[in-house]
């Protein structure tokens, strides 16, 4: 499996400051990844792979509770 050289591309962050409780941060990350990828597999003696995968989506991160000691997150969705 080679996962190629090209880096995930963040499009934008969009921070939430409404309607939240005061011991969170939401963020919804806009992400693009045009890889140059190079997976294969085998299943049951019948070969397979991805070559060049792209794929766009939004990915939405929470994270709570904040606490006052570092790393000042204690978890993450």
């Amino acid at each position: 499996m080679i996962l190629g050289t090209i880096a995930p591309r963040v499009g934008g962050v969009k921070v939430y400051d409404k309607n939240l409780s005061r011991d969170e941060i939401i963020m919804d990350v806009d992400l693009f990844y045009a890889g140059d990828c190079d997976i294969s597999f085998i299943l049951q003696r019948i070969r397979g792979g991805i070559k060049d995968l792209q794929i766009h989506g939004m990915l939405r991160v929470v994270m709570k509770p904040l606490i006052s000691k570092i790393p000042l997150v204690g978890g993450l969705q």
